[in-house]
């Protein structure tokens, strides 16, 4: 790697391997693509994952316990998933791990109409009203259009 990386390969190799860190979060930081990081820290010797190997497994257990946490405050695999840096197959391996049971993320099924434009009402944004309901920003979005209350808001030129 270039010495302008922010990262050098052998701190990259040790986020991979003991962090667990993905290529593509590792990759901006070691200034160079996936697919380049990859085939780099492979030539350098380190043991590449496979798809075979669930990445729960692989999680750091520092990392395991914080997903824990989260999962005893919501039990909702993709909130957890957002609030730890993982993705949700990876909390809902974990869960089943642990026998931990998952709560589902959509509160009301379908989505409480009145409910999304009243709470559009009291100010609240498209995506805080989907993080609050469990349902994807984009469903929140077309149940608001529906109503009427998708309004864009113009911007202001700059001078």
């Amino acid at each position: 790697m270039d010495d302008t990386s922010p990262i050098t390969l052998d701190e990259a190799a040790r986020l991979y391997t003991e962090e667990g860190w993905t290529l593509r979060r590792l990759a901006p930081r070691a200034g160079c693509a996936h697919q380049t990081l990859h085939t780099r820290l492979r030539n350098a010797g380190v043991t590449m994952r496979t798809l075979n190997a669930p990445r729960a497994k692989r999680l750091p257990e520092a990392k395991r316990e914080q997903i824990r946490q989260e999962l005893r405050r919501q039990p909702i695999a993709t909130w957890v998933a957002r609030s730890t840096g993982v993705c949700a197959p990876s909390v809902r391996a974990l869960a089943a791990e642990d026998g931990t049971a998952l709560a589902d993320g959509r509160l009301w099924s379908p989505v409480d109409r009145p409910l999304v434009v009243a709470m559009r009402g009291d100010g609240m944004t498209i995506h805080e009203i989907a993080r609050r309901t469990g349902w994807h920003w984009n469903t929140i979005w077309r149940t608001l259009d529906r109503a009427g209350l998708t309004r864009r808001i113009a911007r202001r030129a700059t001078a």
